[in-house]
């Protein structure tokens, strides 16, 4: 039975005092690791000329500083693949800090997994407004942060729903208005979200000054979703081509594992609704309903190789799930009960593959991501 969570121990995975020294050891000499093996790809490896976005410097060739070429050494290969793009925004947007600010925002995936993870922490000790404050910055990070409001909604409506069945006519009036105040509270915190596409509206939607208007101007669709359907091909079923067939094949663990862990769950909860009528599970059958979501459309719905990283950095239940899984393996295998730890090897084969892969692959141009 695929391992799902049951409560705040289970998300938080406190079951003994957390050494932070031994987590800063890890993150460091696996920091470490990472710059030496983007080095050695960089400089040894033959590189491959990719169709990638370039960042075209030549107008600030004359600017080149005597520590350039130093840096471009030590750390040029992390400048490939959406480092060009990032390096394309700090040009344009400008070097001083609200610009590096706005750089490291729209390129950190470890910020908007950060993010996350507030959310559903503050979201499971029933901080409400820290929840729904950690989403409203998610999404201003990355446009699927949207879908963490869907916890903040079923967070809610899970504890006013338990109110709900034992309460008298007055306090299911109360428990109706507050439901009202849960979608007001994630209506404010979509506002950054709204006011972004507002502002492409306002700047690319202008008659007089942009012709012919693009589609997204007559409200068909939002403006990110628009430039990801005409210049990269991103729709539904437009990635199922067998030259493809590599990317789903480089997608395939992230999506099973997710799969796993998330499906079982969704259906267990869809048949207590059509059986029981009962919705005392929707806090927890959120990440199952999240998860199962996120499978599908990365599967059907966009460039399938980017699965692994969008998946990992909006998913922060799934590192619990599989770390849970494994406990349960080892302690099955030394209780006798399991011959073999197959989901264990598996879970390290793939984990350990994709770091050593992918950290000399990106680097080199390789298509990883």
């Amino acid at each position: 039975m695929p391992a799902r969570i049951t409560g705040l121990t289970d998300f938080v995975m406190i079951n003994k005092p957390i050494k932070f020294s031994h987590i800063y050891r890890v993150a460091i000499c696996s920091r470490i690791l990472v710059f030496c093996l983007q080095f050695f790809a960089v400089n040894l490896l033959p590189l491959h000329g990719n169709d990638g976005f370039k960042f075209d410097d030549e107008e600030n060739i004359a600017d080149v500083r005597s520590l350039d070429g130093v840096v471009k050494f030590m750390f040029g290969g992390f400048t490939n693949w959406d480092g060009q793009i990032g390096l394309g925004r700090d040009k344009n947007i400008g070097s001083g800090f609200v610009g590096d600010l706005i750089v490291r925002i729209n390129c950190n995936c470890c910020l908007f997994a950060y993010l996350t993870l507030q959310t559903l922490l503050a979201l499971f000790q029933r901080k409400k407004f820290t929840g729904i404050w950690f989403a409203s910055l998610s999404a201003v990070c990355r446009s699927n942060g949207i879908l963490n409001f869907g916890f903040c909604l079923a967070f809610g409506a899970h504890e006013i729903l338990g109110q709900y069945k034992q309460s008298t006519r007055f306090e299911k009036l109360q428990a109706a208005v507050r439901i009202l105040w849960e979608i007001v509270l994630v209506t404010i915190g979509l506002l950054p979200f709204a006011g972004f596409q507002l502002f492409c509206f306002q700047k690319f939607c202008d008659s007089e000054h942009v012709f012919p208007l693009p589609p997204f101007c007559f409200g068909t669709q939002l403006p990110y979703q628009y430039i990801q359907s005409e210049h990269w091909n991103v729709g539904f079923l437009r990635y199922f081509e067998m030259k493809q067939l590599p990317n789903f094949i480089l997608a395939a663990p992230v999506l099973f594992t997710l799969g796993k862990h998330s499906l079982p769950g969704l259906f267990e909860f869809i048949c207590s609704i059509i059986r029981r009528r009962d919705f005392s599970s929707l806090d927890l059958a959120s990440t199952s309903l999240h998860g199962s979501f996120l499978t599908v459309f990365c599967l059907t719905s966009m460039h399938v190789q980017v699965s692994t990283r969008l998946i990992l950095s909006s998913c922060p239940y799934l590192y619990v799930l599989i770390g849970k899984a494994i406990r349960t393996e080892i302690f099955e295998f030394r209780l006798k009960s399991k011959s073999i730890l197959s989901y264990s090897l598996y879970i390290y084969g793939w984990f350990l593959t994709y770091f050593l892969v992918g950290c000399l692959a990106f680097p080199a141009g390789y298509p990883w991501t």
